[in-house]
């Protein structure tokens, strides 16, 4: 029974890690398949959780995908937060800090890397950052 649960818990992660990723960079089913050496119907197939990889290469997938995401989130940060001295400003700092409800240490981390948010919660820092940079 624990076997089932595990495989279905890691299968929502991998599903709900491919769709975050996909929500930030739509289109690049291409790009994951190329990197996964796999095709684009599977990454899709994956995505809509109608099949998911072989164990061993699952673990492997959501690690890149984890990494991928958090890397976005660090580049558009330090895009968005850091001046032309490469100091962070304060006050985007201190607006995301309030706008996500956690302290400003926690947004430096962030963007210097060192701390990582949930990925559904760096989707949401990306989308929120990405529209307030359009206006």
């Amino acid at each position: 029974e624990n076997v089932i649960a595990d495989n279905v818990q890691k299968e929502n992660k991998l599903q709900r890690l491919l769709k975050v990723y996909l929500d930030i960079h739509p289109g690049s089913e291409r790009e994951l398949a190329d990197e996964f050496r796999t095709a684009v119907g599977t990454i899709t197939r994956w995505a809509n959780g109608h099949s998911h990889p072989a164990q061993r290469a699952e673990q492997t997938i959501m690690r890149a995908l984890q990494d991928k995401i958090y890397k976005e989130l660090q580049n558009i940060l330090t895009d968005c937060l850091m001046d032309n001295n490469d100091h962070l400003t304060v006050s985007f700092a201190s607006e995301l800090a309030s706008e996500f409800e956690v302290a400003t240490s926690t947004v430096k981390r962030w963007a210097n890397g060192t701390a990582r948010p949930h990925p559904r919660l760096a989707q949401m820092i990306i989308d929120y950052v990405k529209t307030r940079s359009d206006h």
